[in-house]
């Protein structure tokens, strides 16, 4: 799309920065600095533009020929902006950067379709308190993260860490630092969740044991902040605040993946008690969790996506047993979970009968917000820039100029992940439930991860096809780690097809297929 400054077309450049809200960057618009550059923060929009308004209120006049836009006042505020993209039709909260371009005909100008809804701007700085938490968190982390440890990058710890990894959550626990977002009568410090965020990226970006976070922390809890009762709220959020309680989650079945409302897995009501027989697959963390949140069939004479509900389940209830899939990694991360007459009692069905699809969306958004795959993604990037200036057999692999843009798109594409989830975090402090910003943030994670692990194997040749226990293995053996686990990046959490189907839908108000 291409609108003309001062007698130059210029077109959006294709650097994205981030999916992020419509703060305009920090600078008085005059004729002079419209010459070289323009910076705009937008709000939300959804379609091109069909043509670019001659004149708008703000006072910023805009052309279709190539005679000039200029900047009728200084006081170009965010609301012009907010305005002004409008009437474009920029996507939601891109960055773009207006560069000077040769000129080309107005005819190329897409065509514009109305907006829909617009999103509140975001706020990228953080306050002062959150900042101090986070060097609190840096300091917390130097003193109790052995010197030279080396943990898993990944949302799972390894078996060799699983004691230290309990330990390090009950220590977390004892600051109220597991879980900052939950109020304190649950163990948190009722704190927003930009600090729970926070706590992700860098307990990520410093590799600390995972502890079952991602699913005690970052996926039931908040589920039952939304769906549980007052009582269930009591009775389990406390423990899992504390890093006592970790849990897994019972969603997928050999035969229902993408299409969950298919599920087979039957709780029939028995007096007190439901009584559940099935079996779920890829249970993360099943065999070392406490606790599962199960998904199972309650009536099945109405629609699939009706008869659903959930269920809190002891992992050690009788008649539930775990066998381990190992992955292409060889590690122990998936199961298979079986339910053969599982007595659950009726009081741990969560957000009432029937309700479960309900409860499973809302879990799946807080799945994919990815804070803590991209911060390690982040991590791996920084480590690999490091490895890459050093003096290896062959030389020194930084002086190679396609090994610098290689590794500078990298770091260009992990910030741009890192304020998607920023993006998903804040939506969450605002007291709202992420829909398609979750999903793009999946959906950029999964392409990241494959990137960042296909570049660290290429750029350390046969080397980086050396695993984790070889004394030759750079980086612990961490790179070929991720490759082997990356692949399945796309389909683990709801597929590349799904997130971009509810994008279309929920974000750009496309119909469905």
């Amino acid at each position: 799309m291409m609108v003309f400054v001062n007698g130059q077309c210029s077109t959006w450049a294709a650097f994205i920065v981030a999916h992020a809200g419509q703060r305009m960057m920090p600078s008085a618009c005059t004729s002079t600095s419209l010459q070289r550059r323009v910076t705009i923060l937008t709000s939300r929009c959804t379609r091109p533009a069909r043509s670019l308004p001659r004149r708008r209120s703000s006072g910023a006049r805009i052309s279709e020929s190539t005679s000039d836009w200029r900047c009728l006042s200084s006081d170009w505020t965010s609301a012009s902006a907010s305005r002004f993209s409008r009437s474009i039709g920029l996507l939601p909260g891109l960055v773009m950067t207006l560069t000077s371009r040769p000129a080309y005909p107005p005819a190329q100008v897409p065509e514009r379709l109305p907006p829909t809804s617009y999103t509140p701007a975001m706020d990228f700085k953080f306050p002062p308190e959150t900042t101090s938490w986070r060097a609190a968190l840096r300091t917390f982390l130097e003193a109790e993260l052995p010197p030279g440890f080396e943990g898993d990058d990944d949302f799972f710890d390894n078996e060799e860490q699983m004691a230290f990894a309990r330990e390090f959550t009950r220590k977390l626990g004892a600051r109220r630092w597991f879980a900052p977002a939950w109020p304190h009568e649950y163990g948190g410090m009722g704190k927003s969740a930009l600090e729970q965020m926070i706590l992700n990226e860098e307990l990520a970006y410093h590799r600390a044991p995972s502890g079952g976070r991602l699913f005690t922390i970052g996926i039931t809890g908040p589920t039952m902040l939304v769906h549980a009762s007052d009582e269930q709220k009591a009775r389990y959020l406390p423990g899992m605040a504390s890093g006592e309680i970790w849990y897994c989650q019972g969603f997928s079945e050999p035969g229902s993946g993408s299409d969950l409302a298919s599920m087979q897995t039957r709780a029939v009501r028995d007096g007190d008690d439901y009584i559940i027989n099935g079996q779920k697959i890829w249970t993360s963390n099943g065999h070392v969790a406490d606790r599962m949140l199960l998904l199972a069939r309650t009536d099945t004479e109405v629609p699939k996506h009706k008869g659903i509900s959930a269920f809190i389940v002891d992992m050690k209830t009788p008649g539930v047993s775990v066998q381990s899939i190992p992955n292409i990694a060889y590690r122990r991360d998936f199961n298979q979970t079986f339910f053969e007459d599982v007595r659950v009692p009726a009081k741990d069905l969560l957000g009432g009968e029937n309700n479960g699809w309900y409860v499973a969306t809302t879990t799946l958004d807080f799945e994919r917000s990815n804070i803590a795959a991209i911060s390690g993604a982040r991590r791996t990037v920084h480590d690999l820039v490091r490895w890459a200036q050093e003096h290896h057999p062959g030389g020194r692999p930084w002086d190679k100029a396609e090994v610098r843009v290689k590794l500078a798109d990298l770091v260009v594409e992990v910030e741009v992940g890192r304020l998607i989830a920023y993006r998903t975090a804040w939506l969450q402090s605002r007291g709202e439930v992420p829909n398609y910003e979750a999903s793009m943030g999946k959906v950029w994670m999964a392409l990241l991860g494959i990137k960042v692990a296909n570049t660290g194997v290429n750029l350390m040749g046969p080397y980086g096809q050396l695993g984790p226990g070889s004394k030759w293995a750079p980086l612990y053996g961490r790179v070929l780690t991720s490759y082997l686990l990356a692949v399945s990046g796309p389909i683990g959490g709801g597929t590349t097809e799904i997130q971009k189907n509810i994008i279309a839908q929920r974000g750009l108000g496309l119909p469905r297929g």
